[in-house]
């Protein structure tokens, strides 16, 4: 199956004071901010969303270009979840009903499944590791967003309260190995993560991609009871995953 690689990460940070140059810390306050969208999030039974992305890609010569996505996220914690994910180059839906996980190719017209008992975390992680692909905003569905990055935050940095499309948001900063990302979340009692920026500093180019999030609902639950169930549609043809070659591209 074909990788889908755009993921949201949030990490854990370590605290300390705004570091000079050469130094390792994170500043307390981008700490307490992120730490308290997390935890925001991981309180939440069930919750829906919508994401609109902009990702950059290289060409072979060298050439930068931008497509976009949008993704509509349900979860109901702890084993099930549902993104539609439609963007210029694909368009997906990943179904996980506690029992059987799903990966719909629209435009293809096939899916697959796994068996797959246990919980979202478990399933997130199989399909790394057995089929080297990522659902959409792996990230915000798993049970403690905090967990993805842990320690490898080198640099964390509160940059001051801004306005962002009409709301007043905290904007965050921080550096990792590879990685720097930005992170703006909103300024009132209830801190929803509102974009995000990320850029991959290995990458030749430095690609980036960003996300804005709306349609936040911290109280959802399913419409039906099969809500989570992929029902086929017709034509649709059933297909198997494919467990990468050991000479296929690293991530």
């Amino acid at each position: 199956m074909k990788r889908f690689a755009f993921i949201l990460v949030l990490g854990a940070v370590l605290g300390g004071t705004l570091p000079a140059l050469g130094e390792s810390a994170v500043d307390a306050r981008a700490q307490g901010l992120l730490s308290a969208a997390s935890q925001n999030l991981a309180r939440a039974r069930g919750f829906s969303f919508q994401s609109q992305s902009a990702f950059e890609d290289m060409s072979p010569e060298g050439v930068k270009f931008e497509y976009h996505a949008v993704a509509q996220v349900y979860v109901e914690r702890p084993n099930r979840f549902q993104v539609n994910y439609q963007s210029d180059r694909r368009q997906a839906q990943f179904n996980y009903d506690g029992k059987i996980f799903t990966l719909w190719d629209r435009l293809a017209q096939v899916y697959g499944t796994l068996p797959a008992p246990g919980n979202s975390d478990q399933i997130l992680d199989r399909t790394v590791r057995e089929f080297d692909f990522l659902v959409p905003l792996t990230d915000l569905i798993r049970s403690n967003p905090t967990q993805t990055l842990g320690g490898k935050i080198q640099r964390g940095y509160y940059l001051g309260e801004v306005g962002l499309n009409g709301q007043k948001v905290h904007h965050l900063g921080f550096r990792q190995a590879n990685l720097d990302w930005q992170i703006w979340i909103d300024a009132g009692p209830n801190p929803l993560i509102r974009k995000l920026l990320l850029t991959y500093t290995q990458l030749a180019g430095n690609p980036q991609y960003s996300a804005v999030f709306d349609q936040w609902n911290l109280d959802w639950r399913p419409p039906r009871p099969d809500f989570f169930t992929f029902q086929a549609p017709s034509g649709a043809a059933q297909i198997n995953f494919l467990v990468p070659s050991a000479n296929a591209r690293p991530r």
